[in-house]
């Protein structure tokens, strides 16, 4: 029952209160790859004397209610699993109010909202930030398959999520986007570009970038490079092993056909000159032998 008043009281004052001499900047956009640390921001502004600062963070829903705690950790059940910690970034700072969150999963996809309760000279007041969208992923993935370059990551939710190309010239092209519910309700998604060797040029290597990005803000990114036409085999720097065209070995073949024509050719003509310039040879011994020349 506690645990629920905090949290009605919460959200009152989130969305009901605030002195306009106050307020507290929270950057819109946060990502963070599955398993690292990251920094919730978040800093008081505020040119007065203010005192009693109680700092308050929770998240919100996609219709704007309260919806889960963060901290202060021992206030009422967190919402972050026992692997992870959080904990103040500057402790001793009176206007940073920013949070250090570890060991986070994709389940940690949510909007965060920085709330502080205090003494503003003899008035008590409250004041919210307008809250961070926290994107989780796992880290984005490049393969090549034969011409089409693919790009892949996970997600937690679908909703202003999309992957695109980033080319050489800074153009952004949509791809081939899809992807795939998993069982444990994230999300797969991918982007192909089809016949990514098209934009070679001569031989040299063609660069692509995949640009993850929430709202059309981008998140992460990822460069590759798609090796050309004219260069060995190799392992370009993203790990894709590329199969290079075997020039010495269809030169090899080339020549050794042509070598054993020009054998045949050599044994004909030399047949065709002993016959012409030896009619009457005497290794002819009879008519029979005679005839069976006349028939090469």
């Amino acid at each position: 029952m506690a645990s629920q008043n905090l949290l009605a009281v919460l959200f009152a004052l989130y969305f009901g209160f605030g002195y306009c001499a106050i307020g507290l900047d929270q950057p819109s956009i946060l990502s963070a790859t599955v398993g690292s640390t990251i920094s919730l921001n978040c800093h008081l502004k505020n040119d007065e004397q203010l005192t009693r600062i109680n700092l308050y963070w929770f998240s919100i829903g996609l219709n704007g209610t309260l919806k889960k705690y963060l901290y202060p950790p021992r206030t009422v059940t967190s919402s972050i699993s026992s692997a992870s910690s959080v904990s103040l970034v500057h402790p001793s700072h009176s206007t940073d109010m920013s949070l250090s969150v570890t060991n986070l999963t994709l389940a940690h996809t949510d909007t965060y909202v920085c709330h502080v309760s205090l003494v503003f000279g003899m008035n008590n007041s409250a004041v919210s930030g307008s809250g961070t969208f926290l994107l989780m992923h796992e880290p984005l993935e490049i393969s090549l398959n034969e011409t089409d370059l693919i790009c892949t990551t996970n997600v937690q939710t679908l909703a202003n999520v999309t992957l695109v190309w980033e080319l050489e010239n800074g153009a952004v092209v949509d791809g081939d986007p899809g992807w795939l519910a998993n069982t444990d309700n994230s999300y797969w998604i991918g982007n192909t570009f089809p016949n990514s060797t098209s934009l070679c040029q001569s031989s040299q290597n063609a660069t692509f970038t995949c640009l993850l990005q929430y709202k059309g803000e981008t998140v992460a990114r990822k460069r590759t490079e798609v090796p050309c036409a004219g260069e060995t085999f190799g392992k370009n720097h993203t790990g894709l092993h590329t199969a290079h065209q075997p020039v010495l070995l269809y030169s090899l073949i080339l020549g050794s056909s042509l070598l054993i024509l020009l054998i045949f050719l050599l044994v004909w003509i030399k047949n065709k000159f002993i016959f012409r310039t030896n009619p009457d040879s005497s290794l002819y011994t009879n008519i029979s032998d005679l005839k069976r020349t006349y028939c090469l």
